[in-house]
């Protein structure tokens, strides 16, 4: 008798590999001998290709058996050790049998590539578990943007996001959305940023009802403009801010911005490292730039910084321009409109902002941000945002365990590979490790060879 475990190993690179592997004590492995991780010795995966799923079967009794798995690259060997366990009985609360993070990498390769693993145990209706382990490139985080193109579009991009960026703060956990200051975010790859700000001067970062101590221009644009001059030199950061403030609102923001980028490039140059045009431009354009994206109106009558619009996220109309729409909020663009929304420069968006949980399952919102993932299109923005929260469960467990959202996506992308997904802003963005590296690597079609 045996305990299976299916095994597939997955090339997340643009380079083609071979696959030796070595069991670590074949008497862990149960007879046939061919139901091992020795099938995939000698076999060849493509660029951005996979290995069939192969079962594994263990000795009866045997919880897991390790296996060596050597990839030759054109570049060297990288190679890993990893071990299969088959559970048959996951425990929910606490995650037994589900892995999904780095694996320890060795041989001269090793500093140009990453090993990543996703296992999960058998669910109580079936026979066997499932180890996923995926060979992905090692990009640095803080200047992957440079890779892509100069005619490159941001909707073109999957860009790892940050819904209310600012909240790494001692506030109710109702409120905490993020670990990391806006600074580590950026050093981690994140791109997107999801701002709320207070209506008066100095204008705190704020959540709901909590206030976070961290203000606008210290907190978010000093760190902002340093990144951009010191390690992300040809990277563009996507800026949103939401507020319901109005009078004077508007004016400063702009001046604090204004501030901050002279403040640290010197002069008055801001201008050249802050995008406000209403349209969206090639990154040739955006490079060492934070792009303006507007959630909130302003009296254009009585502000004195009327060209700095930004990109303008407030009054939509569905393609044929017979109804109009406000950001779809605690919703999304298919449902209220059908289909894509054009903003006020007749650009078109797909929104998914989703986030009441409450009578709207976990699930569903897992398959809405799926379903966008899927409904990717050319000339199209997508802003999919993978944050929520319920009475029961806060924005932490929403995002992380490995049966909530952060971990379906970190599969998702694991199962569709390289391909275009859209701007996913989420919550808690360090969980799984490995989400971030994943999303980044996914752009790698888009990148200059």
């Amino acid at each position: 008798m045996s305990t299976d475990c299916t095994l597939q190993i997955i090339n997340m690179t643009g380079h083609p590999v071979s696959i030796t592997t070595t069991l670590v004590n074949a008497k862990d492995w149960a007879l046939p001998g061919e139901q091992n991780p020795l099938v995939f010795s000698g076999g060849q995966i493509p660029p951005y290709g996979r290995t069939d799923a192969s079962p594994q079967a263990l000795v009866q009794g045997h919880n897991s058996a390790e296996f060596r798995l050597s990839f030759a690259t054109p570049l060297g060997e990288v190679g890993t050790l990893a071990d299969v366990r088959p559970v048959t009985a996951p425990d929910l609360a606490k995650n037994m049998g589900c892995r999904k993070g780095y694996l320890p990498t060795f041989g001269d390769a090793a500093p140009h590539f990453q090993v990543l693993e996703a296992q999960h145990p058998a669910s109580p209706d079936a026979s066997d578990g499932k180890l996923t382990i995926v060979l992905i490139p090692k990009i640095d985080p803080k200047t992957w943007m440079s890779k892509l193109p100069g005619d490159c579009h941001l909707r073109d991009v999957n860009l790892p996001g940050s819904h209310d960026a600012g909240t790494a703060a001692y506030i109710i956990p109702l409120s905490r959305c993020q670990d990391l200051s806006i600074g580590e975010q950026l050093d981690k790859g994140a791109r997107y940023f999801d701002i709320r700000l207070d209506s008066t001067y100095p204008l705190e970062i704020i959540h709901g009802a909590s206030n976070t101590g961290k203000y606008f221009e210290k907190d978010c644009l000093a760190p902002m403009a340093e990144f951009l001059k010191h390690r992300g030199t040809e990277e563009t950061i996507v800026m949103c801010i939401n507020s319901g403030a109005e009078d004077y609102f508007h004016d400063s923001v702009i001046s604090l911005v204004r501030r901050a980028l002279n403040n640290t490039f010197g002069g008055d140059s801001w201008l050249e490292h802050f995008e406000i045009d209403t349209h969206q431009k090639p990154l040739k354009d955006l490079r060492q730039k934070i792009v303006f994206m507007r959630r909130y109106p302003f009296d254009k009558a009585s502000t004195k910084y009327l060209h700095c619009r930004g990109i303008e996220m407030i009054d939509f109309k569905n393609l044929s321009g017979s109804d109009t729409f406000k950001w779809p909020d605690d919703s999304d663009s298919f449902t209220e409109a059908g289909g894509y929304l054009l903003n006020s420069a007749g650009e078109p968006y797909a929104i998914q902002d989703r986030y009441g949980l409450n009578s709207f399952p976990v699930a569903d919102k897992i398959a809405l941000i799926e379903r966008y993932m899927n409904s990717w299109r050319p000339g199209v923005w997508f802003l999919n945002f993978l944050s929520g929260s319920n009475a029961a469960i806060l924005p932490r467990g929403v995002a992380e365990g490995f049966y909530m959202i952060n971990a379906h996506i970190f599969d998702y992308i694991i199962e569709n590979g390289v391909m275009p997904y859209g701007t996913l802003p989420m919550d808690f963005m360090t969980q799984p490790e490995g989400l971030l590296d994943l999303m980044i690597a996914s752009n790698q079609k888009l990148f200059v060879k």
